[in-house]
């Protein structure tokens, strides 16, 4: 044994891809008595950030959330200075406190709740522990069981056992299903502003959590218009069946606004400059790389819907 564990120094060498820095993902050596006693991990170098920065922040109180923003806005101001020799550890620090300022502000408006007894989470695909054993990357997934290889009669009497998977085809409508991750894949909801008065008025959407929805005056006579905001669950249509048949690609409807027309991995909003022909081409080509699960057989041997068809 070569390595130490990064907590307790014990000798500790397994590298696995379910042991990864919250903040930039790095492998770490971590001891399974440490891991059990941990919901996120961080490498040697994010160590400092370890009590104020976290991927998954439905665990903590709204008192938390402030204590972690005012540790991270310390770090922000006098330790990554002069802001042009640390522009990207600066930028993440900037999302991360935006993020828990709209967590508290979802706390405290009702929408969102605490939940203590959270499942730990896969900082890869955001999964819980119960669907994702954190080896879903990389060269730990080439080692997952596929149909491929010689399956033995115990796998063949799991299989199975199983629930038929649910016929899709090409054209059908689906909106987010039972499985719908909104940490990976965003919000279910696309968001829209309606407005009477002299002047239209911008559309503001946060993919993340809906939090800062909202309007900004195109004018300042628009001061005076009236509003209406109105939330609606996406809607697409299936354009794309995977080979593996437990996988699709989804065109989501009203995709004219890049703003909010795509879901990344992150949930986040991708922000773009205009609203041209060019943005909307590069708004189809986001959409048909991200995969809906479509039957996928889970850790626990449960069937996953990303998506459902619509009724």
């Amino acid at each position: 044994v070569v390595g130490k564990c990064l907590e307790c120094k014990v000798p500790c060498d397994q590298i696995s891809g379910a042991i990864l820095c919250t903040v930039c993902r790095d492998l770490i050596l971590l001891c399974a008595s440490c891991r059990s006693s941990m919901n996120e991990y961080h490498c040697e170098r994010h160590q400092p950030w370890k009590t104020s920065y976290f991927t998954f922040l439905e665990r903590f109180s709204a008192d938390e959330l402030r204590k972690q923003h005012e540790e991270l806005k310390t770090m922000y101001d006098t330790t990554y200075v002069p802001a042009k020799e640390h522009k990207n550890v600066r930028k993440t620090l900037r999302k991360q406190m935006d993020k828990i300022t709209a967590r508290i502000k979802a706390l405290e408006d009702g929408t969102a709740a605490v939940e203590l007894n959270a499942t730990r989470r896969c900082r890869t695909c955001f999964d819980s522990e119960e669907v994702c054993d954190g080896l879903c990357w990389g060269f730990w997934r080439s080692l997952q069981p596929s149909s491929s290889t010689t399956s033995t009669k115990k796998e063949e009497e799991e299989a199975n056992l199983l629930e038929p998977i649910l016929e899709v085809k090409v054209g059908d409508r689906v909106t987010p299903g039972p499985d719908w991750n909104k940490y990976r894949l965003g919000s279910q909801c696309c968001n829209s502003t309606i407005s009477s008065g002299p002047r239209k008025r911008k559309r503001i959407f946060d993919g993340d959590n809906d939090a800062n929805d909202g309007v900004q005056a195109s004018s300042p006579s628009a001061a005076t218009v009236v509003e209406k905001n109105e939330k609606s669950v996406k809607v697409g249509t299936v354009v794309e069946i995977k080979s593996w048949a437990s996988g699709v690609t989804v065109s989501w409807d009203n995709c004219d606004d890049p703003s909010y027309a795509s879901s990344t991995h992150k949930g986040g909003r991708k922000k773009k400059k205009n609203n041209s022909c060019k943005d909307n081409e590069s708004v189809a080509i986001q959409q048909s790389n991200i995969i809906y699960r479509w039957g996928a057989v889970a850790r626990n041997g449960k069937r996953m819907y990303d998506v459902k068809k619509v009724a």
